[in-house]
Formats: structure tokens, C-alpha cells, sequence
């Protein structure tokens, strides 16, 4: 990540949490048909 974001463990874990959902998203998204695609 960024070096910002080594001084707040807390933000850092939140972030990656985001993330981690985000390319769930993106999976699931990739999965299902071109017309349910936003």
C-alpha cells in the first residue's frame, strides 16, 4: 500500500477490507452476463 497509510493500522485494515470487496465485486461482475453489468 501506500506509505501513508503504515501509520494507521486500523485505516490500513479497513482499506484492505474495501478492496477485498471490491475484486469480489469485480469477480462476480466478470462472472454474470454482459447484460447485468452496470
Amino acid at each position: 500500500g501506500l506509505p501513508g497509510n503504515q501509520t494507521s493500522p486500523h485505516r490500513h485494515s479497513a482499506l484492505l477490507a474495501q478492496v477485498k470487496r471490491a475484486e469480489q465485486l469485480r469477480a462476480t461482475s466478470m462472472r454474470a452476463p454482459k447484460g447485468l453489468r452496470n
